[in-house]
């Protein structure tokens, strides 16, 4: 699962052939450094976008830690580094935090900062307002590659350090340089992030469609959505996609078709939600204005929690599933259904899903520019 050698480069212009994502797996440790348990390379997790943590959730609830101002608002999911550090990208602002929740020196002015991920080389990449920015580990070397429609999705790092991202009506791969690898059309707006499958196709979806395709940006296969998405793709161990929507949530087959049709609690259309997907392949979906709601790999119903303001769901090792309301309540949830704990987070609402980093510290970043730690 974890990727131990560069792959083919970029040459001459020429498309890298084999690019693995890097990708934080549990048998191997990447080749720059990141511990195994590495919670957070990319907004989701890992490339599949699973929201699905690496270690467990403590059994109690947490008490808090720090919340320490960044940025001028909408702080993103941070980087959850193994020294118990954290790099946090705020609208603008990226800087790292120490275990403490201080400021350390260094930080970077962002044109509109969204999602992070992390490089090959220990550095990072940042969609902004209008384009990519490439920074190293010491967030110096800062090479800004403009890109017109970016979405605010985290972008999603190939192991030869190629970016794949959404782009209006456009799906990009672009190497660290700026140059394009590929440009795919796309007829509806793209504007989901990208996840990769097991099998190592790149999966994302646009206003009607979720299209699959290679890392030369051929299309191998396209699905109808039925309703406009709202969460998704998010990519199951055995390469199943599910993907929320307006109406539904719905899961794809890793080879064809759609394996499941389930129609989304509430009386209304979903207008925001999160998705998550544990080890056994069950779902998790944090619906505004109805709550969690689990179902198994087949789409039976494992439980349904009232929350009207659920926005985001993570899921732990164990499948206890934390949710996040748009006010800042976190909300655990054990496998059965049941509450484990409940508490909120002080300083603003909540702006992405939360991470849980390797010692169990729960890191929220907040509307209001500020990350808060528990523990």
């Amino acid at each position: 699962m974890v990727a131990t050698s560069l792959a083919a480069c970029v040459v001459g212009g020429q498309q890298a052939v084999r690019a693995r994502p890097v990708t934080i797996g549990v048998y191997q440790e990447l080749p720059f450094g990141v511990a195994r348990s590495h919670p957070s390379i990319t907004e989701g997790g890992r490339p599949a976008r699973d929201n699905r943590s690496l270690v467990r959730l403590a059994a109690r609830e947490p008490s808090p830690v720090y919340t320490t101002r960044v940025g001028a608002d909408a702080a993103a999911s941070p980087v959850a580094l193994t020294n118990n550090a954290v790099l946090v990208a705020t609208s603008d602002t990226v800087a790292y935090l120490s275990a403490a929740g201080t400021l350390e020196p260094g930080s970077v002015s962002l044109r509109g900062g969204a999602g992070v991920s992390l490089t090959p080389g220990g550095g990072y990449v940042i969609a902004e307002t209008d384009g990519l920015l490439f920074l190293g580990a010491a967030l110096s070397d800062a090479v800004r590659v403009p890109v017109a429609g970016l979405s605010p999705h985290a972008p999603l790092v190939l192991e030869d350090g190629s970016v794949v991202v959404s782009a209006g009506a456009r799906v990009l791969r672009l190497d660290a340089q700026g140059r394009e690898l590929f440009s795919l059309p796309v007829a509806s707006r793209a504007h989901s992030p990208i996840a990769r499958t097991p099998a190592g196709l790149l999966v994302v979806a646009t206003t009607d469609e979720l299209i699959f395709l290679d890392e030369a940006g051929a299309i191998g296969r396209r699905e109808p959505l039925g309703n406009p998405p709202v969460a998704g793709p998010a990519v199951a161990l055995d390469g199943t996609v599910w993907m929320l929507t307006r109406h539904e949530l719905v899961a794809y087959e890793a080879s064809r078709g759609v394996r499941v049709r389930v129609r989304a609690p509430g009386a209304g259309p979903v207008t925001h939600g999160g998705l998550a997907i544990a080890s056994d392949g069950s779902v998790r979906a944090a619906i505004l204005g109805s709550g969690v709601l689990a179902l198994n790999a087949s789409g039976v119903e494992l439980f349904h929690v009232s929350l009207d303001l659920a926005r985001f769901v993570v899921v732990d090792l164990g499948g206890t599933s934390l949710a996040l309301t748009q006010d800042g309540v976190l909300l655990a949830i054990d496998s059965a259904g049941e509450e484990r704990w409940r508490t909120r987070v002080t300083g603003g609402g909540a702006n992405a899903a939360p991470v849980i980093g390797v010692d169990g510290t729960i890191y929220v970043g907040l509307r209001g520019g500020s990350l808060a730690a528990l523990r």
